[in-house]
């Protein structure tokens, strides 16, 4: 028999194609390596990963080396089974293994920009950011393996790297790096990164020319063009942080709530030349896509603006030394029109008079910015005075210094030269400068005025006395009370911090008692409020992200996973023998009619637990896409329950009982915002009309139409998945030609799966971690139609919809055929459907209740010859017209669309 190393390569040679032939060529046994197999006409074998058998073959998915993660080992050995029968895709990391090199690493664009979730760019976008990737000289581009998506690549010169988790931190570098000359911010919050790509896949075809090279790389990346912090990745990778480290950062809490209050400004043609500029000037410059910032040194932002062929605008003095430029001592936001605000690493550290400290203690200035009067008068030496009282200098030579900054180029007469000159601003903007008389009868110079003992003048320029809060970050009032908005830019409440630290909604006049509490008056509490509002917090809803992504977006209570994967090593396999049990009892109903379903044998669901397994894989790994709605229905203790319940055990928070948002009349339904699981328990919902057309509205809709009291209603993205549980199989809406619902029957509960209560509760948590492995390495399937995963018919569901059929439909279905475009009187429908009837009906029937009765698919209204019809029925069976359109009705008219 041949071995692993053997199969592999004469499968991918033979399997070349003008397309991936380069990439095939790169594949050694030394390369990371996985083969995904399909289930074909297999049975998963237990207690072994991604493994089926068909009693003649067993066939297994294979990842070359072992232990990739942390100490990687391998040996050939002879391969069992044809990899042309059961290979689904081969795919490489880029990572010598055997050299503990990278040799490349590679990026789903799909993956990274968020495009596929739903809530990403847009295609325009999408296209751009292409265009600003191909601009760039070491990056690859080519089509993706289904042809419609694109892959990126960058190469290296061979980065020493120990293992596959040092790999994606390099993998996850090079996206910041990407970021920062691109301006585009490729999801700083993704963590699985130097993942497989795949150099031949089932889904490839000569019609989609999967893996085409689109545009190829001219520069290869080595050590040296690295950020010398590149390996702090390491712990996002590892899932010890959500964002890396800030090298210097003494308080990590202070620095998250300056950097997630921020409002993210793009990066433009001038922040690009000076992070080139940076680069080149021997000081460490880092660029982290996390924060959106850049990390530097104040003395190489001094040198570069003290060379005025930059056209570096403004005011900026420092006092470091440089003496250790390998050491950033600042980080820097991107502001408009090429400006930054920088900040030193330590809040309250000394700094040159220019530089300030914002309510939270952090010294921060501006940097290529129009600076304010503020700023010019502390670097000619002016000092303040109080009540507004503008800025006194102790000669006018210090006061024309700080008018140039300005940028006008204005002298002040010669006899004011050793006087006290004084610079304000007036409401219009425009600098008034003032010198105290010499005497009672000196003279006034032409263009200026005698005022109260003072010679003044107006000077034509403008300047504001300080920055506005506008571009401030944080606000001592923004600790304290918040306005939220939609992700639609509507007002979606306030909200206030309570003595516990926690975020209260509260109304508007509340808002203000909080601060007057704090000592404001009516126009400070005025003030207050109306800077909240211009610093709104958009609310959104990411699942498994970071409260605050950033950009002043509040991920409020967003749901997290309570466990992280268990790691293995060898041929270990995760062991959750009560999740198994759990999945193998609520979902085994789905075990027969699963082997007749090819969209589940295409998904490689083989049985009731794989469908249960998949539908939680999907729910905690895509949750913006939409799942069939799980109905389960049995006896009382019966255990149909446990499957929704257990998901408290793997998540936190995102699990919500929805029985009354799906009943109430008033539509409120606040507490669904945020949540990726809704369960409903025993209510019977088919005598709630309000709730049939919320389902049928929530299982689909992109979008969710949240009202809560008090407040306006706004939307938010979807990620709403449904699970209903009964004793009784009539208590959900299942009619002919349900696409939605999988309906899922569960027996008693033998005495060899019952466990008691609490004994299976701990099972859970114990197991949890092994489960989350399973969970997250599960290859998920491509979405066909409108669900993530197929919707099951089982024979428990036919038996529920034939309860459903009225005579009408009945009749619609023995005597009549759609064809579109085709029509008959209604008077005759009715005539022939009474004729039709038994005789023991008839009189449950009449005109009335026929039209209004009558599918959507069969409109009834008045049409030609000003007679009532019903469109697209037929009496016999025939082939619809060429180019035949449909009837509706439209104004109560029936129409041809």
């Amino acid at each position: 028999m041949p071995k692993v190393s053997e199969s592999i390569y004469n499968f991918l040679q033979a399997r070349k194609t003008p397309h991936n032939a380069d990439l095939v060529d790169r594949w050694s046994i030394d390369c990371e390596t996985q083969i995904n197999v399909i289930a074909a006409d297999g049975e998963r074998v237990e207690g072994k990963k991604s493994t089926w058998s068909n009693g003649t073959d067993t066939w297994h998915s294979i990842r070359v080396p072992k232990n990739a993660a942390t100490d990687p080992t391998w040996s050939d050995y002879e391969i069992r089974y044809p990899f042309d029968l059961y290979a689904e895709g081969i795919g490489l990391t880029g990572w010598n293994w055997q050299d503990r090199k990278s040799l490349w690493v590679a990026f789903d664009v799909d993956s990274i920009t968020g495009h596929s979730k739903g809530v990403g760019i847009s295609d325009e976008a999408l296209e751009r950011v292409k265009e600003a990737a191909e601009a760039l000289p070491y990056v690859e581009v080519r089509k993706s393996t289904g042809g419609k998506g694109l892959h990126f690549y960058v190469y290296f010169g061979g980065i020493p790297t120990a293992n596959h988790t040092e790999h994606a931190a390099l993998a996850r570098c090079v996206l910041g790096m990407m970021s920062s000359a691109t301006g585009f911010d490729f999801a700083s919050q993704i963590d699985v990164c130097g993942g497989i790509m795949w150099v031949w896949h089932r889904k490839m075809t000569p019609e989609n020319q999967g893996l085409t090279l689109i545009k190829a790389s001219t520069q290869t990346l080595t050590l040296a063009d690295l950020p010398a912090n590149w390996k702090d990745h390491i712990e996002v990778i590892t899932r010890k942080r959500t964002k890396i480290r800030i090298n210097g950062i003494e308080n990590e809490d202070n620095f998250e709530t300056l950097a997630n209050s921020r409002t993210r400004v793009d990066l433009d043609e001038v922040h690009k030349n000076i992070i080139d500029e940076l680069t080149r000037s021997g000081y460490s410059t880092v660029w982290v896509s996390d924060y959106h910032l850049l990390q530097t040194h104040t003395k190489a932002l001094q040198d570069l603006f003290e060379n005025r062929d930059l056209g570096i605008t403004g005011v900026f003095k420092t006092l470091s030394s440089g003496k250790d430029p390998a050491t950033c001592n600042c980080f820097c936001f991107p502001l408009a029109n090429g400006a930054w605000r920088v900040y030193r690493f330590s809040p309250g550290a000394a700094e040159d008079e220019t530089w300030e400290q914002d309510g939270s203690g952090w010294t921060n200035c501006y940097f290529n910015r129009q600076p304010d009067l503020h700023t010019v008068a502390k670097a000619a030496k002016g000092t303040e005075a109080p009540d507004n009282g503008g800025y006194v200098f102790t000669g006018s030579t210090e006061a024309e210094q700080a008018i140039q900054l300005l940028g006008a180029d204005v002298s002040l007469p010669e006899q004011f030269k050793d006087r006290e000159t004084r610079l304000r601003a007036q409401k219009d903007g425009r600098i008034v400068v003032s010198v105290s008389k010499a005497s009672v009868d000196e003279i006034v110079p032409q263009g200026w005025l005698d005022v109260k003992g003072k010679l003044s003048r107006v000077l034509n320029i403008k300047a504001e006395i300080k920055a506005q809060v506008a571009e401030d970050s944080y606000t001592d009032t923004d600790k304290v009370v918040r306005v939220l908005i939609s992700p639609t830019f509507k007002c979606a409440g306030w909200v206030a911090k309570n003595w516990q630290g926690k975020w209260i909604d509260h109304p508007k006049d509340n808002i203000k008692d909080v601060l007057a509490n704090l000592g404001m008056t009516g126009p400070e509490i005025s003030r207050a409020i109306g800077g909240a509002c211009n610093k709104d917090w958009q609310l959104v809803n990411l699942p498994f992200q970071p409260e605050y992504p950033g950009n002043r977006e509040w991920n409020r209570g967003s749901v997290q996973y309570k466990h992280a994967p268990v790691i293995l090593i060898n041929d270990e396999v995760p062991y959750h023998p009560h999740w198994d049990m759990v999945l193998k009892h609520c979902f085994q109903d789905l075990d027969e009619a699963i082997k007749q379903n090819p969209l589940a044998q295409k998904a490689n669901i083989k049985c009731g637990a794989d469908y249960g397994l998949l539908w939680a894989a999907c729910l905690l790994r895509d949750p913006f896409q939409p799942l069939p709605y799980l109905f389960f229905y049995g006896d009382e203790d019966c255990g149909k329950s446990t499957y929704h319940e257990a998901f408290t055990h793997l998540i936190s928070g995102g699990r919500i009982e929805a029985n009354l948002a799906l009943t109430n009349q008033s539509g409120f339904n606040g507490e669904l915002a945020g949540q990726i699981l809704a369960f409903i328990e025993e209510i019977d919902i088919t005598k709630s009309p309000v709730a049939l057309a919320r389902i049928k509205d929530w299982v689909m809709s992109p979008t969710l139409l949240l009202r809560q009291m008090r407040m306006d209603a706004y939307t938010m993205a979807n990620t709403l998945h449904f699970i209903k549980v009964s004793n009784y199989q009539s208590y959900c809406p299942i009619f002919p030609g349900d696409t939605r619902i999988t309906m899922c029957y569960v027996p008693p509960l033998s005495q060899e799966v019952k466990v008691p209560r609490d004994e299976m509760k701990d099972a859970l948590i114990r197991e949890a971690p092994h489960f989350m492995r399973t969970i997250l390495d599960l290859t998920l399937p491509k979405m066909s139609g409108r669900l993530r995963i197929p919707v099951i018919d089982t024979y428990h569901k036919a038996q529920a919809q034939a309860t459903r059929v009225t005579t009408l439909d009945q009749f619609l279905l023995d005597i009549c055929h759609h064809v579109v475009g085709e029509r008959v009187p209604f008077t005759e429908f009715c005539d022939r459907f009474f004729e039709w009837l038994p005789s023991g009906e008839k009189t449950e029937w009449n005109k009335h209740t026929i039209a209004g009765q009558m599918p959507a698919h069969y409109p009834c209204g008045i049409g030609g010859e000003n007679k009532r019809w019903v469109g697209n029925l037929a009496w016999e069976d025939k082939e619809t017209a060429p180019g035949a359109k449909p009837w509706v009705i439209v104004n109560g008219r029936l129409r041809i669309l």
